[in-house]
């Protein structure tokens, strides 16, 4: 008698302590966002810094993660307005998708977009875009939706519509050669992570662009509240690291 209630004890508790940790699900939607979200040739599954995060932070929110996709853009959209998945990709605010998906108190990533200009250039700030409209040739990436602004509002400027494929490798060369007076790219961080590997630092300098930074937050659906307390909780604990 004394074995079977042990045996019932023992059981009791697994339900109570382990089935819990197990029961909760977050399914996140993803996309191919380079450096960011990557798909793993010899095993198709995702792999970058963004899925590390996410699964750092599922590990501190007490929940597993169920990785859907690779889907558009446009379709997890969808997927979090019909609470399909939990969890979407980064995007910044805006009305239109705040009125089908919840944004978190903070966010995973701040980016600055700079002027990258050589040293010696004796522009030290920039209080508006037109303070570049004497240099030759500026290098912006094309298909960028910064760079189409850029060229609209201030046609004034010299710009080069460059490839993003490896954009700050060959603006930096470029910028070398004297075949770019300066570059623009929308990401500080990495801009000043490649200067720092090609040892660049010497012969360049990072100006910050006359606009704010973007905040890129994880996109949470509005049927799961709890798993949205649950990563304001926690946000704090875990940081980004970018694979640049």
């Amino acid at each position: 008698m004394k074995k079977i209630n042990m045996i019932i004890l023992t059981l009791a508790w697994f339900f109570v302590l382990v089935l819990p940790l197990s029961a909760e699900e977050m399914k996140i939607g993803y996309n191919h966002m380079k450096t960011l979200i990557e798909i793993q040739e010899s095993s198709e599954k995702p792999v970058g810094s963004l899925v590390d995060y996410w699964v750092a932070m599922a590990e501190k929110m007490g929940v597993s993660v169920k990785w859907v996709g690779p889907l558009p853009s446009q379709r997890i959209l969808l997927y979090l307005k019909k609470n399909i998945i939990d969890v979407g990709y980064i995007a910044s605010k805006n009305k239109e998708r705040a009125k089908i998906v919840s944004f978190p108190e903070k966010p995973i990533i701040i980016r600055q977009t700079i002027v990258c200009l050589k040293r010696n250039s004796s522009i030290t700030k920039i209080e508006n875009w037109s303070d570049l409209k004497y240099l030759n040739k500026i290098g912006v990436v094309h298909g960028y939706r910064g760079s189409a602004k850029l060229e609209k509002d201030y046609p004034a400027l010299n710009l080069a519509m460059m490839t993003h494929e490896n954009f700050i490798d060959i603006a930096l060369s470029l910028l070398r050669e004297g075949k770019l007076n300066a570059f623009v790219f929308p990401d500080k961080k990495n801009v000043m992570s490649v200067i720092k590997k090609r040892r660049m630092e010497g012969s360049t300098k990072v100006l910050d662009a006359p606009e704010p930074p973007v905040l890129y937050f994880g996109l949470f659906a509005h049927g799961r509240p709890g798993l949205l307390e649950k990563y304001n909780q926690h946000h704090d604990e875990v940081e980004f690291a970018p694979n640049y």
